[in-house]
């Protein structure tokens, strides 16, 4: 009985690993070199100026709107604007903002989609074992006090789907996490559900205004993003 049930732990053991390797159904290559990507990405990006701003992004700072007047928008992204930005934009601008000391090499391929409530982030990632590809479903939302929260449900290695809890220690490998520290930790506490994102959904804007996600939610195949951009408060 015993032997039977350790060669049955075994043939699972095996699956596994081979389920793990393979290329999941979401994943296709990205073209980061494409002009077309690389268009889209700045093309969202100018778009989202134009809205926190109010006008056109060659002016907006010098046209900030009426003193102490919050103006209230709402901005509909698309996954594949979102999914371009994420790899034409998005590492830059994570480096500049400080919250990564550099872009991991070992992760490539930034892959999205909405689906339902939720949104699905997958990677492909360089390891010492070889090729590997990352997906986390996630489940965005701002609660009562305006923190942002960002929980995975389940994280996918290749084929492989386990609940997050699992997973989330082992997903990246530790040359990545070590680049991306010390973001890497607060982020992995946000996926796992155990802090919020952030404490203020907050951005500082040009002009002594300050934009703030008031709302965020996944519908129609869409991220919506409901922002209210106020004066900044005098120090």
């Amino acid at each position: 009985m015993l032997v039977t049930l350790s060669a049955l732990a075994g043939i699972l053991l095996i699956v596994l690993w081979w389920s793990a390797g393979l290329r999941p159904a979401w994943w296709s290559p990205i073209d980061q070199a494409s002009p077309a990507l690389r268009d889209r990405g700045t093309r969202l990006e100018n778009g989202a100026v134009t809205l926190m701003y109010g006008g056109d992004p060659a002016t907006a700072p010098a046209t900030p709107g009426p003193a102490n007047t919050p103006r209230r928008f709402t901005a509909l992204v698309t996954a594949d604007d979102a999914q371009a930005w994420l790899n034409t934009k998005m590492p830059q601008w994570a480096v500049a903002a400080g919250h990564v000391r550099r872009w991991p090499a070992e992760i490539s391929d930034l892959t999205l989609r909405f689906e339902n409530d939720q949104l699905l982030l997958g990677a492909r990632l360089q390891t010492t074992s070889g090729e590997r590809f990352v997906a986390a479903l996630l489940t965005p939302r701002i609660d009562e006090s305006g923190q942002l929260w960002i929980t995975a449900k389940s994280v996918s290695i290749g084929r492989l789907t386990l609940p997050a809890s699992l997973l989330l220690p082992s997903a990246l490998p530790p040359s990545a996490t070590a680049a991306a520290e010390p973001g890497a930790a607060a982020m992995s506490n946000a996926l796992a559900g155990r802090a919020p994102l952030a404490l203020r959904p907050t951005l500082q804007l040009a002009g002594s205004q300050v934009l703030h996600l008031r709302a965020i939610s996944v519908k129609d195949g869409n991220l919506l993003l409901e922002c209210e951009v106020e004066p900044a408060p005098k120090r």
